[in-house]
């Protein structure tokens, strides 16, 4: 697995590196940016730039711009880097209302720089463009004529003007004698691509933290001491906490306050959920997402069911239900050193009926959606309706808990 960054740096008037850009690649199209969810690719950039790369590596130690979606901004994501370390940059389109105002002047206070992006004149009033300190214009979209309208619009103001897609050297010298003190485009230098392998998860991590987590009472202790040994993981879990559910504008000091702020059910579901992704061994998410979807029925059916078994066990014999094909391991190997209840691995193996084998029998026949098949009697405290809706739910929970879990 890697991660992708590009980056392009950003001159002043004498051609001198003043900073760095990073830009989202996904690694198969090239030196482009492809990408449906911009917010999905700030977070992708941003916490790839900290954790995998160092975001002062990627820098040289200069401000890293980053452009930021309406949504991240009201989430807080920015105060993920350090004030020092980054240019927010807010597209000149983002919808401009009250909420959004008032969050700029919070990341103002608190000492973040940040910069209109494809300034056109239109989309912050001028009360609202005293926020930035910086000012983007597309030479390339708006031509001459505009970008000198616009320099001399905010001439005497202490906004840093930056000129975006100069091509020539008639273009720089056109645009640093309209005012524009920061540069950026092909004539100077294209973006470049980075790329950097993410460490795969240690073998030794993926037992111990199985057997963490079949535990009724997680040891959040043990689960950090397994989590900090391990890059991969500790990679993942800081950009889990570190999104819009979790963080809520906390700064994260250790990995065990992080797994805190996650609680012991979602903790769980997540650490399952990056085990059995990081070790997918088909390089497809239709098996994992599989079984993540039938793990969460599973544990819903037991919650509705005066008889069953501990909950968070139906969420493991859900996963654990097609671990062996995921992972590429027999399920006697993976259940082997498993301190667990013997009738569940029995149930795994299918050399047992039993309660659990129901619930699973349950699970997979459920799947199949065909009326002429039999259910098992669970006792459950929901009709067939009942049953519909939690398997829907679950289906939703499984695209949601797919967007913390992101394959590179």
């Amino acid at each position: 697995m890697f991660a992708h960054i590009a980056r392009q740096a950003i001159f002043d008037r004498d051609k001198t590196v003043m900073g760095y850009e990073l830009l989202y690649r996904d690694g198969n199209s090239g030196n482009r940016a492809v990408f449906l969810d911009p917010s999905a690719a700030t977070q992708g950039v941003l916490s790839d730039a900290v954790t995998i790369f160092g975001l002062h590596n990627l820098t040289n130690t200069l401000p890293a711009y980053v452009n930021f979606t309406r949504e991240l901004l009201l989430n807080q994501f920015a105060l993920l880097v350090d004030a020092a370390d980054m240019v927010i940059e807010v597209d000149d389109s983002v919808m401009v209302d009250d909420e959004l105002v008032e969050r700029l002047e919070e990341l103002k206070k608190a000492g973040y720089e940040m910069a209109i992006d494809h300034y056109g004149g239109g989309g912050f009033i001028e009360e609202e463009v005293s926020l930035f300190s910086r000012v983007k214009v597309d030479f390339q979209a708006l031509g001459r004529e505009k970008c000198r309208e616009i320099a001399g619009q905010l001439e005497g103001r202490r906004q840093c003007l930056i000129a975006m897609k100069i091509e020539t050297e008639e273009e720089f010298l056109a645009a640093r004698e309209m005012g524009y003190t920061l540069f950026q485009g092909y004539y100077f230098a294209k973006p470049k691509c980075m790329s950097r392998q993410v460490p795969s998860l240690a073998a030794c991590s993926y037992g111990q933290l199985l057997n963490e987590l079949q535990r009724e009472e997680l040891d959040y202790d043990a689960c950090c001491r397994i989590v900090e040994r391990d890059a991969s993981l500790t990679y993942l879990l800081l950009r889990q906490v570190q999104t819009a559910n979790y963080y809520r504008g906390h700064r994260i000091g250790d990995i065990r306050t992080g797994m805190v702020m996650l609680g012991t059910d979602e903790l769980r579901r997540w650490l399952m959920l990056a085990l059995v992704r990081q070790n997918n061994v088909t390089h497809s998410d239709e098996l994992p997402r599989m079984a993540y979807l039938r793990a969460l029925f599973i544990e819903g059916l037991m919650k509705h069911s005066e008889y069953a078994p501990d909950c968070h066990l139906g969420f493991l014999l859900g996963m654990f239900s097609l671990l062996d094909r995921i992972v590429g391991a027999q399920i006697h190997e993976l259940l082997a050193d498993l301190e667990i209840d013997p009738a569940f691995k029995r149930a795994l193996m299918g050399t047992e009926e039993n309660l659990y084998s129901l619930y699973l029998q349950y699970a997979i026949v459920y799947e199949m959606g065909n009326a002429r098949l039999i259910l098992p009697d669970l006792n459950l405290d929901l009709d067939e309706k009942g049953v519909s809706e939690l398997y829907l739910k679950c289906f939703t929970d499984v695209d949601e808990a797919y967007r913390g879990v992101g394959r590179k």
